[in-house]
């Protein structure tokens, strides 16, 4: 039986063992996945030994794990994060999850104004989706301003025609505030969200945020961070199994299957 799993410091919230597991069963994948949580110090020497045939990386790891890697493909030397570690080779597939997510709920983001709320891997990631669905710009607000200047010229670098805006039509948490076990916390203030304004969350533990909830009661279309994460599975699962497995699994109808994992 083959063996997987995600690495992260504290991973209390995480979904994906019972996600991918799910997958496996759905796609008759004789496999099994856990969980290993593991300190900074011992990150470098977890990735060089470990036994398992491929892993999943939260946070904080996706930009901390690049060192212990032989190689890691365009897209994650180009965003400086990785999610998916096949063997010591590494990949991004958060950004293509992202996208995938975007597909299945209909954003058509081409020409939109976007605004990300943090500065880490997960906020570099989307920040390259974005850019290959030609949005018109890319903002970003964060707590850390040298965190913020260093985001910002990153994107500018990449993405020449960086319009300016004030309102932006798109705004997308990549923090992880109003992820449980904090799920009071909201990453901003919805004072000024509109009516038809998009809001995604990329956090999925609780499915619906608490600032997904006041955007939605500004009259928002508000998106869970649910569809991202089966998504990104998938294409984990493509990369270790050479399979296309979104011709056998259809991410509403399984967000709808999973809900009783997650309906509190």
């Amino acid at each position: 039986m083959k063996k997987f799993a995600v690495i992260g410091e504290s991973l209390s919230h995480s979904f994906s063992p019972i996600l991918h597991k799910i997958i496996y069963q759905k796609l008759n994948l004789h496999a099994d996945y856990g969980m290993v949580e593991i300190a900074p110090k011992d990150l470098h020497s977890f990735i060089i030994n470990n036994q398992f045939n491929g892993l999943n990386i939260t946070i904080p790891y996706k930009e901390k794990v690049i060192s212990a890697l032989d190689s890691i493909d365009e897209p994650s030397k180009i965003i400086g994060a990785v999610n998916c570690l096949n063997g010591l080779e590494g990949f991004n597939t958060d950004w293509r999850g992202f996208l995938k997510s975007m597909q299945v709920n209909n954003v058509n983001m081409e020409g939109k104004n976007c605004l990300i709320i943090g500065a880490g891997g997960a906020a570099k990631a989307i920040a390259f989706a974005l850019i290959k669905s030609n949005v018109n710009s890319i903002k970003f607000k964060n707590r850390t301003e040298s965190r913020l200047k260093a985001i910002t010229s990153w994107v500018n670098s990449l993405f020449i025609n960086n319009k300016d805006h004030v309102t932006p039509d798109i705004i997308i948490n990549c923090t992880p505030q109003g992820m449980f076990p904090i799920q009071d916390k909201i990453p901003m203030r919805t004072d000024n969200i509109y009516k038809n304004q998009i809001l995604i969350d990329t956090i999925y533990n609780p499915l619906i945020t608490n600032w997904l909830k006041e955007g939605a009661e500004k009259g928002a279309r508000i998106i869970s961070g649910m569809d991202m994460l089966i998504a990104q599975a998938i294409f984990s699962i493509n990369i270790w199994f050479g399979i296309d497995a979104f011709k056998k699994i259809d991410i509403i109808k399984l967000k709808k299957e999973l809900s009783i994992y997650y309906a509190s």
